[in-house]
């Protein structure tokens, strides 16, 4: 129960970060072209009350000039057929006021016109003076109704996204809550969860791999149980044929018991706690990014409302902190992508092949192939591939586990053995002796102490801190190896000297066809 309070709780707090982080992007973006939108208005309405006003002081400066009445009212009443023109009085300075005339209603109050005094000349004499007003309002109220709708639209988006967000975040959590749990019932020996209770992703087939392992853990528990009992069988009888060492025996069949439950328990709660750990670390340290990633983004964006708010921002301010709110929710993106590369590795990791059919392939085309594919990143780190088989040698396995064996090595080769080297050579060498094929995998590189090389199979083991890997490479090659292919593998180097992996497999699986 604590395990699904604390996936629910993440899952809300994600889902409700995001909607508050973008619909705080949304009103603040939609609040600034607001007053852009006003500024510009009130910036073109302006204009137009400065060229309305010379036009008409130099039209009507010859009516003026003759006291035509008729004609000042006839240019005047022209004016009026823009529905903008709310208010136009012509005076005099002999005659007085010549033409009064204001539009009157909700869309001309005082607070909604634009007016402007301008001088009527004639010959160069000043004979009165021209008022004209503009009335904003109809342009007010298209900006409005953009705004209206601009609401709407946020109110539609938020909605999508809460359901779009909270679907992504409920499919990631859950399946790890029972996940959880089910690694915690096989450590406490109770019966696990049914396979069929998880989707068939990444989770699901490593939920299906977690309950192989038990069935591989109860098997051993068994035969062991079986060996104990046996063990019991032999020294029983021992102890009739020898009854003068009776307590001796006694105390040495009590003590070794004890050890051989002691090194049981240990075996599987060492076991059991390296992956729990392994898993809550790697999975909740890119989730953990991801909540510090979401308050940074809500705070850069209340900072930015409270210097909005108190007329502190300018265009380049408002740019700044929103490129730092892109830039984080990229970071956002990749931590998520993080999370789904982890839960690919974890299921490589536990890879099934009993289910695929092992078919007869050319090892040296096959090799040349996974060569190819990997040029990109040997090219970048200047390293030589060399590839030494013969050219008719085949065999009949899984050409994909190869493929992920080959290329795991060189990732690693690459990412530890080169690191801080302009250039290196691999070389691949494979040969078939007896039933086994024979793969040599070794580079020029770094090389590994004593200590690394003890630990190089161990998963989630990474030599440097410093290191953004999962720690699963080798551990994932270890396995295919020993597990799905039924062979072996070891690994030998020394500083400076480069390092080797020797690889024996079978030549015929026995699940060829």
């Amino acid at each position: 129960m604590l395990t699904k309070k604390r996936s629910s709780k993440i899952s809300h707090r994600f889902t409700i970060s995001v909607i508050i982080a973008f619909s705080c992007v949304f009103i603040l973006t939609t609040a600034f072209e607001y007053v852009n939108d006003i500024s510009k208005m009130e910036k073109d309405l302006e204009d137009k009350l400065h060229y309305s006003a010379d036009i008409m002081s130099i039209s009507i400066s010859d009516p003026a000039w003759d006291y035509n009445y008729d004609g000042v009212k006839t240019i005047g009443d022209s004016f009026f057929q823009d529905i903008e023109v709310a208010l136009l009085v012509v005076r005099d300075n002999v005659a007085g006021e010549l033409y009064n005339n204001e539009v009157h209603g909700k869309a001309y109050t005082t607070e909604s016109l634009f007016i402007m005094n301008r001088e009527i000349v004639y010959d160069g004499e000043q004979i009165g003076t021209l008022t004209v007003g503009l009335t904003k309002y109809y342009r007010l109220q298209t900006i409005y109704n953009m705004l209206k709708f601009s609401v709407l639209q946020l109110l539609v988006s938020l909605i999508t996204l809460m359901v779009i967000v909270y679907m992504i975040s409920h499919q990631i959590t859950k399946p790890l809550s029972l996940l959880e749990l089910d690694v915690k019932r096989l450590a406490e020996g109770k019966e696990r969860i049914k396979t069929h209770s998880y989707s068939d992703d990444e989770i699901g087939r490593l939920a299906h791999s977690f309950n192989d392992m038990g069935d591989i853990i109860e098997e051993s528990s068994q035969k062991l149980h079986e060996i104990n009992n046996s063990l019991e069988e032999t020294v029983h009888t021992r102890t009739e044929e020898l009854l003068n060492k009776n307590e001796e025996l006694n105390q040495t069949l009590v003590a070794l018991k004890e050890t051989q439950n002691q090194l049981l328990k240990s075996s599987k709660q060492k076991l059991t706690t390296r992956l729990v750990s392994g898993v809550a670390h790697e999975i909740n340290t890119p989730l953990g990014l991801t909540i510090t990633i979401i308050t940074y983004m809500e705070d850069r964006l209340k900072d930015l409302k409270t210097k909005y708010n108190s007329g502190q921002v300018d265009q380049g301010q408002f740019n700044k902190i929103t490129d730092e709110i892109f830039n984080a929710s990229k970071k956002l993106e990749n931590n998520l992508k993080r999370v789904s590369q982890l839960m690919e590795h974890f299921r490589e990791l536990m890879l099934e092949n009993q289910n695929q059919t092992a078919i007869t392939f050319n090892v040296l085309d096959h090799l040349l192939k996974i060569r190819k594919s990997l040029l990109i990143d040997l090219m970048k780190k200047n390293i030589v591939f060399e590839v030494i088989c013969d050219d008719h040698l085949e065999i009949c396995s899984y050409p994909t586990a190869l493929l992920q064996i080959i290329s795991h090595l060189t990732e690693n080769a690459i990412r530890h053995g080169f690191e801080g080297l302009n250039e290196g050579t691999i070389r691949l060498v494979c040969k078939a002796g007896g039933n086994e094929l024979s793969v040599i995998f070794s580079d020029d590189g770094k090389g590994m102490n004593s200590d690394m090389l003890s630990h190089v199979f161990t998963p989630f083991f990474k030599g440097n801190t410093r290191e953004t890997g999962s720690g699963l490479g080798l551990a994932i090659v270890e396995n295919i190896v020993n597990v799905h292919l039924g062979g072996s593998i070891r690994c030998s180097s020394q500083i400076n000297q480069g390092s080797t992996f020797e690889i024996r497999i079978p030549i015929e699986d026995s699940n060829c066809l």
